[in-house]
């Protein structure tokens, strides 16, 4: 047994009252007027005996009363695991792990979660005693690779009275992952961890079979839940942008999935998408329960450069999850290097895109390749192979890799070993020979991708069965390409090869034509879909895959950055909430972009990386929607849970959000309290003292 208010003790001094009294009384001298037959009758020794066993009787039970109403005002608890003393004065290891998810953000009758938990978390912090070690954890700080003890409890409560809720999502596994470290290494006698969180399914590890005993029997858990009720729940979890090619004033579609997280479908939810800050569509949809569904946008962009955007839904239980952040780039000009030494391969090129003010052009031969500076284009058209070899295919090869696009047309005159050699050094399947047709026969379109980006804008008709084509032209030669698995047909020839095929490498794109881009291979150039085939295929290659980032609120994010927008060692990354942060180019380099790290950003919404002059990219972010699912995980997983981690049910201690945990706390540290008990012993004393006393005075 322990005392759990031991200053009341002293109130025992107090027992020995009666007793004094009781001595006092027999000095008194009584004069009692009687006759000498009745003073004769009281002498009798029974009658004495009699009155004396009364009185002390009534010694002994005002005495034990006085005893009971000091034990009761002590607090005694019984606790049959570690001795009293221990238990009352052995310094403890305490771990507070506190869940400052956004789900606590929801709100019952009792108030916002997180400043329940806040509350909770204060009333477990103000139990703690001088020696003791406090530890806490705040979910979103689980990849701090330490944490210390704190010793000054006040301390610790400064910290969680100034905790926010945080926009990063980590699993509960990681705290407990950490929190059993801790443990392995705490020599204190109690060692007790306090989990305070609104115990969301998502946040546990149910289906991994493969956890171990990580806890030793003699760690307490106290499961603070936060929140009895499950609320309802809409999100944006996804946003796609369907489009690849960007162009002033043409659509651009958007793709949103919206989840509903309830038993109850919902109806007429409107989602708007706004666009550089100006609402530029709503949709009402339905949404069934425990069901997503997908809403597509259209949005015309008016301005080249970077654009932002975000799709939002209405008001609800959590709010940061009604807003997904996304991102893309409308360029002003594209930058293309033609490699050719024969006027014949990019003739109909060239005049193609002299009649569109977004390409710029420069024309070289294959000598002058290591002479240009790589990094000023955005594309690399190739028409010649013979004089491309060794370093001049690694520049090129770095150049796709970094992000940009490669377009590649045989050479009418070149041999068939220097195009396969050149592919080859590409990573890419070289061609069995070339395909050519009986006179007066030819080549035509057969199969064709019309879902690739490629074709997006592009005027296609329908034949007498319905189906999509185009105008094929009339092809005499072509090579004999042979995809890999990883490549993809987008234009499939009559005779089973194919006329254009993508490749990726790295972070860019490869097209490859399998006919020269002159009359001497087919009619193509003067076909109508030769200029918006090329204009597609230029636009396509150049839109960078290092564009349009997109990562979760807590990640740890790099991201590459193309060397010609760098034009200054400094860097500065501009925050959601419009902090700033200086960076200086000092990181890992490649070829033709630099690998900027800039560690793990925590609040959702749109960063914008620049220099002094331009924006050089845009990075989304936003949360993690495990959060948007509030369903509670069940009692009996929670036990089956922690039984895997050799955690007991006998040594969880479940406290709802209603009780007193102070005193849950307290009757678990040290037994369980008998204040009541001793009240109720005090009242039949009580009784019983004064049925007593009333017998003699009737006697």
């Amino acid at each position: 047994m322990t005392f759990l208010n031991p200053l009341a003790l002293l109130g025992l001094i107090a027992a020995v009252v009666p007793v004094i009294i009781h001595l006092l009384n027999l000095r008194k001298l009584k004069t009692i007027e009687f006759s000498t037959l009745n003073f004769l009758k009281e002498l009798q020794q029974s009658q004495i005996r009699r009155l004396k066993l009364r009185q002390l009787l009534l010694l002994i039970i005002r005495t034990l009363i006085i005893i009971f109403i000091v034990l009761a005002f002590s607090r005694p608890a019984l606790k049959g695991t570690i001795p009293c003393k221990i238990a009352q004065h052995a310094a403890s290891t305490i771990v507070l792990i506190f869940d400052d998810s956004f789900s606590m953000s929801v709100r019952d009758e009792n108030g916002e979660y997180f400043k329940q938990a806040k509350d909770f978390a204060l009333s477990i912090i103000e139990l703690a005693n001088v020696g003791d070690e406090l530890y806490l954890i705040k979910l979103s700080e689980l990849e701090n690779s330490e944490f210390h003890p704190v010793s000054d409890k006040h301390i610790l409560k400064q910290a969680i009275i100034e905790s926010k809720i945080s926009e990063v999502f980590y699993p509960i596994d990681n705290a407990i992952g950490i929190t059993a470290r801790i443990m392995s290494n705490s020599k204190n006698a109690n060692k007790e961890v306090y989990l305070i969180s609104d115990f969301q399914k998502n946040c546990f590890d149910l289906l991994n079979k493969n956890k171990t005993q990580i806890f030793s029997n003699d760690v307490k858990f106290f499961i603070v839940n936060i929140g009895e009720k499950e609320f309802p729940n809409t999100c944006v979890d996804s946003v796609e942008i369907k489009t690849k090619i960007f162009e002033v004033n043409k659509p651009v579609i958007i793709n949103a999935n919206i989840k509903n997280y309830s038993n109850i479908g919902q109806t007429n939810l409107v989602a708007s998408l706004y666009l550089n800050g100006v609402r530029s569509s709503q949709r009402s949809i339905d949404v069934n329960s425990w069901s997503g569904t997908s809403v597509e946008f259209m949005v015309v962009p008016k301005n080249t450069g970077f654009n932002r955007g975000y799709v939002e839904l209405e008001s609800d239980a959590i709010e940061l999850d009604n807003r997904r952040y996304f991102s893309f780039y409308v360029p002003e000009k594209i930058s293309i290097l033609i490699v050719s030494s024969k006027e014949d391969n990019s003739k109909y090129i060239k005049l193609a895109l002299s009649t569109n003010n977004i390409f710029q052009y420069k024309e070289v031969v294959a000598d002058k390749i290591l002479s240009e500076n790589l990094v000023n284009y955005d594309v690399i058209m190739i028409f010649e192979f013979d004089r491309i070899t060794g370093e001049r295919i690694s520049r090129i090869k770095n150049f796709v890799e970094a992000g940009g696009g490669l377009i590649i047309f045989p050479d009418k005159d070149s041999d068939l070993s220097s195009f396969n050699n050149f592919i080859s050094e590409l990573g890419l399947r070289p061609a069995d020979g070339i395909l050519r047709t009986a006179p007066a026969t030819s080549f035509s379109f057969n199969k064709i991708d019309f879902d690739h980006p490629i074709f997006t804008g592009i005027f296609v008709e329908e034949n007498r069965k319905g189906e999509r084509t185009i105008s094929s032209p009339q092809i005499n030669l072509s090579l004999k390409l042979k995809p890999t698995e990883k490549e993809t047909q987008i234009i499939t020839l009559s005779g089973g090869y194919p006329f254009l095929i993508e490749t990726k490498i790295g972070d860019g794109k490869v097209l490859t034509y399998s006919v020269a881009a002159n009359l001497n291979w087919s009619d193509f150039p003067i076909k109508g879909i030769f200029a918006p085939l090329i204009y597609k295929s230029i636009s396509y290659s150049a839109a960078s895959n290092l564009q349009n980032e997109s990562k979760l609120t807590g990640e740890n994010v790099q991201i590459k950055l193309l060397k010609r927008s760098l034009t200054q060692p400094r860097l500065k990354l501009i925050y959601p909430d419009g902090n700033e942060e200086i960076l200086n180019i000092n990181e890992r380099k490649e070829e033709n972009l630099n690998i900027l790290k800039l560690g793990r950003l925590n609040l959702s919404g749109i960063y914008e990386l620049k220099d002094e002059k331009n924006t050089l990219n845009l990075i989304s972010v936003n949360t993690n929607n495990l959060e948007s699912d509030l369903r509670k995980i069940l009692v009996d997983d929670l036990y089956e849970y922690f039984d895997k981690l050799g955690v007991k049910k006998d040594m969880l201690e479940l406290i709802s959000s209603g009780a007193d945990i102070k005193a849950t706390i307290l009757t678990s540290r040290y037994g369980t309290e008998l204040w009541k008990i001793a009240l109720i012993i005090v009242l039949l004393l009580a009784l019983l003292e004064m049925f007593i006393a009333a017998d003699r005075k009737k006697a």
